[in-house]
């Protein structure tokens, strides 16, 4: 099943395989510079939407704030994410 998603994947141009020549097989899969990225941006700034929603709906503000997503008392969002966060 997996497989078969990566084919389609690979066959819109989402993904790029790599093979690698050697014992074990080692095999790579990578976004594409256009496309691929494209679509994964646009899904990553919409799970982070779902999270901050989810997280206020929850009553953790706090958490929030704390760790920069959105400012006090306004849930404006903030920039852009520190790598390694959990908010990524």
């Amino acid at each position: 099943m997996l497989l078969e998603q990566l084919k389609e994947l690979i066959d819109y141009g989402f993904v790029e395989k790599k093979l690698f020549e050697g014992y074990p097989l080692h095999v790579e899969y990578s976004l594409t510079d256009g496309q691929g990225r494209e679509l994964f941006a646009g899904t990553k700034k919409s799970c982070k939407d779902i999270g901050i929603e989810y997280l206020k709906a929850q009553g953790k503000e706090a958490l929030l704030i704390e760790k920069g997503v959105v400012r006090n008392n306004t849930y404006e969002k903030v920039g852009n994410l520190r790598r390694g966060s959990m908010w990524l």
